[in-house]
């Protein structure tokens, strides 16, 4: 017994190292491939701007952080490799600008975000959006994709800023940042569709006092389409007898970070607190920025309202 145990611990060891050597002798094999692969997506992407220009790297400064990677096409312009945060992952994308202010190239590398919506901005809509316009333009995002392009976008926007700096064109980046709503008015009573409406999970009474669990889609799905994100949940309190809501409180949102997360915050909350069920005018002023997001905490209110009748 105790030399079959013994065996078998032998045994183990040689596997582990052996797994282990082959792991890393792997690596080793594929890490060069890797990063050649890498290098001719590039070289493909430059000579398709630049097809009769000599290209080489460069250093530059960039206080973006987005650029990883620049390139001088001698006496033709300049290509800037960009590494940007989508939706969902980082978007790898080439753009080139030729001497004459132009954008003479743009060619996503990598992206995985929602497809049909975060991948538009690798699709020739968008492409033709971008190829064409001057240094100093401006570069509109894609409706229903907005982060997405939106980061696409501000990659393009550092590109375009050192290359005015080198080119001496004044003005720097020339795309400005997507406008947000200024504490724009959302009803709470309002017709809505079956995407939009909140959904009731839970109800418990407590004498007039109800208080209910809703659930109600947010940007995440209703703007960007991922299907797999959970929508955003909302707890309301209803005092039944005084027709008035006692509190709402957002106890999950799965949207933006930063942004759409702000919904949870007091200063939005707290507009409810109070509010007459009874009087169909009622509405609270949306989050700066979180106007889908904020809807869908309305929505759920609306929801338990119309639940309490």
């Amino acid at each position: 017994m105790k030399k079959s145990l013994g065996f078998s611990a032998a045994f183990l060891a040689i596997v582990v190292l052996v797994s282990g050597g082959v792991t890393k002798a792997a690596d080793s094999y594929l890490a060069p491939i890797i990063e050649k692969n890498s290098g001719s997506q590039d070289t493909t992407a430059l000579k398709e701007m630049f097809p009769d220009a000599e290209i080489a790297e460069i250093t530059i400064e960039d206080s973006t952080g987005l650029i990883t990677t620049a390139y001088e096409a001698k006496g033709a312009g300049y290509a800037y490799k960009i590494t940007t945060q989508g939706f969902a992952a980082p978007i790898s994308f080439i753009v080139g600008i030729g001497n004459d202010a132009t954008i003479k190239g743009f060619k996503v590398l990598e992206i995985a975000d929602t497809p049909g919506y975060g991948m538009k901005v690798g699709e020739p809509d968008f492409i033709a959006s971008v190829v064409g316009k001057k240094s100093s333009d401006s570069i509109a995002t894609i409706s229903g994709a907005t982060i997405s392009s939106s980061a696409v976008v501000k990659g393009i926007d550092a590109a375009k800023a050192h290359f005015n700096s080198v080119s001496g064109i004044e003005g720097g980046s020339s795309t400005p940042e997507p406008a947000k709503p200024a504490g724009t008015s959302i009803k709470i009573f309002r017709t809505l569709g079956e995407k939009t409406k909140g959904t009731v999970v839970e109800k418990k009474e407590d004498g007039d006092v109800l208080t209910f669990t809703v659930t109600a889609n947010g940007y995440a799905i209703l703007e960007e389409g991922f299907t797999e994100v959970a929508p955003n949940k909302v707890i309301v309190v209803i005092d039944k007898a005084k027709q008035t809501i006692v509190s709402v409180e957002v106890v999950e949102v799965n949207d933006t970070k930063g942004v759409g997360t702000r919904v949870s915050e007091e200063a939005f909350v707290s507009q409810f607190k109070d509010l007459s069920i009874a009087d169909e005018t009622i509405a609270v002023d949306a989050v700066s920025g979180a106007t889908v997001s904020s809807e869908s905490v309305v929505n759920a209110v609306k929801a338990a309202i119309d639940a309490s009748k």
